[in-house]
């Protein structure tokens, strides 16, 4: 039990005021009014309004509680080992409990932030785990997130990475998550389950299932040329886009680059580097198309149509294609190569299935559910034979020595190919956000990775490997 939930339970006396304030006191959450992700000068200001209040609230407490008898409790001080700062206790005669309870809190605070000064490798944050009703964690499970969170502050400080979110799917179910370090450097606003970040490329397989509803429902066909959804011609001087399929796009064969020179919204001219549906070259552009196609198929934008059809239906709160400022309540800072807070982040107004999807590590973990979940009788859900063609690969990613299904990734999880096939996808965009997703839908388990940061890829690779590497 973390220091203090082990205050809290220690000082619930049964009739006791003391306990209720020091409880308001200790678990309300300041963060997300003070520091919203907005600037690291916002974020900076909260905290000092945060300690302004907690040092008010905690004096009026001791005033109210003064002339109370002393009561038996612990006292709790940081000292240093070598590494990471400690805690140890002795027994006094000294204040009431609530009022010792509310101090403590704030002395392991100041303990900690000292500790992130002073060492090579500090102490990080960690949110309360995400724990879900009626699931829990296997032992073997448990197991393999306690070694996780053992090397995680190393990784967080070596790749210069202010927060981390993490879920954890089993049995098919979302079963764990937390979150570690900050939204924002600077600030002590927590990264949580529900910690919105850029979902980065990982937006394009969240498309490939809206697409493949249409699919479904005989609005669209994977191998009909788009042009024909359109009603025009795409791109000038390129005769050869007229060939371009869905399924060509999904599957990133189009022969389009990533993105025209001067990005997708520049109008910049594109052209083709080989026919379509020849080999592989990843494209975001190629998405873009089929969003057009999309948007015109259902005569509907993204961003309401992708909640119609998949984020309410899915019950993701913190999941959208445009920035919404409802979302700044949970939203973390995107950060450089050095953990700095990008100051020229701008926030998506315009949807693109490619990269714009804003979301958070418990929300996509649901995503990955929905795919693996066996009963496939939801109106949203796709039947098992179209996911069987949505996982069943189109083509080949020399590069990354994977195959690639309609949206997703494909390759072993272990060198030596004694698993069941992993479905992946990561992402990277400029605004200073890293993630990684994968998933196993013969054995129903899937991890989802956020950062807020350049250095993430390192993070997420290096955890990767080690999760693996524990499965062999």
């Amino acid at each position: 039990m973390g220091t203090r939930a082990a205050l809290l339970n220690g000082f619930a006396e049964e009739g006791s005021v003391e306990p209720l304030i020091c409880r308001f006191i200790l678990k309300s959450n300041f963060d997300q009014f003070f520091s919203q992700g907005v600037s690291l000068k916002t974020a900076q200001r909260g905290d000092r309004m945060r300690q302004r209040f907690l040092l008010l609230a905690s004096f009026l407490l001791l005033s109210s509680l003064s002339a109370g008898r002393p009561h038996a409790t612990t006292e709790i001080s940081a000292s240093e080992d070598g590494r990471n700062s400690v805690v140890t206790e002795t027994e006094t005669e000294a204040w009431p409990p609530g009022a010792m309870a509310c101090a403590v809190e704030q002395s392991v605070v100041n303990a900690e932030d000292a500790s992130v000064v002073r060492n090579a490798t500090p102490r990080i944050r960690k949110s309360h785990p995400g724990m879900y009703p009626g699931v829990r964690p296997s032992e073997s499970l448990r197991r393999k997130i306690a070694d996780l969170e053992d090397s995680l502050p190393k990784w967080m400080h070596d790749f210069h990475v202010p927060g981390v979110s993490i879920a954890f799917i089993e049995d098919r179910q979302l079963v764990w998550s937390r979150g570690y370090g900050v939204r924002c450097a600077g600030s002590e606003s927590q990264v949580r389950p529900t910690t919105v970040m850029e979902a980065c490329s990982m937006s394009k397989p969240f498309f490939a299932y809206l697409f493949l509803q249409l699919v479904q429902e005989k609005q669209a066909d994977l191998d009909r040329p788009l042009v024909e959804y359109l009603g025009k011609d795409y791109l000038k001087d390129e005769p050869r886009h007229k060939k371009i399929t869905a399924r060509m796009v999904l599957s990133h064969t189009t022969g389009l680059p990533n993105w025209r020179r001067g990005g997708w919204g520049s109008g910049g001219p594109i052209s083709l580097a080989f026919d379509p549906g020849t080999r592989f070259r990843y494209s975001g552009e190629g998405f873009l198309m089929l969003q057009r196609a999309v948007e015109s198929i259902a005569d509907a934008k993204l961003d309401p149509m992708s909640q119609e059809r998949l984020i309410n239906p899915l019950g993701l709160k913190h999941t959208r294609y445009v920035w919404d400022d409802r979302l700044m309540v949970e939203a973390a800072c995107g950060h450089d190569r050095d953990g700095e807070v990008k100051a020229s982040r701008k926030y998506y107004r315009s949807a693109n299935a490619a990269y714009t999807l804003y979301t958070s590590a418990e929300d996509y973990a649901r995503f990955l559910v929905e795919i693996m979940a066996t009963d496939r009788t939801q109106k949203h859900s796709l039947s098992s034979q179209m996911v069987d063609q949505m996982l069943t690969p189109n083509s080949h990613r020399e590069e990354q020595n994977a195959d690639w299904g309609l949206g997703w990734g494909l390759r072993n999880a272990t060198p030596n190919g004694d698993q069941p096939k992993l479905l992946y996808h990561n992402g990277s965009n400029g605004t200073g956000f890293r993630c990684h997703s994968e998933f196993q839908p013969e054995r129903g388990t899937g991890l989802v990775i956020m950062t807020n940061a350049i250095g993430g890829k390192e993070l997420y690779t290096a955890l990767v490997e080690q999760w693996h590497a524990a499965e062999e």
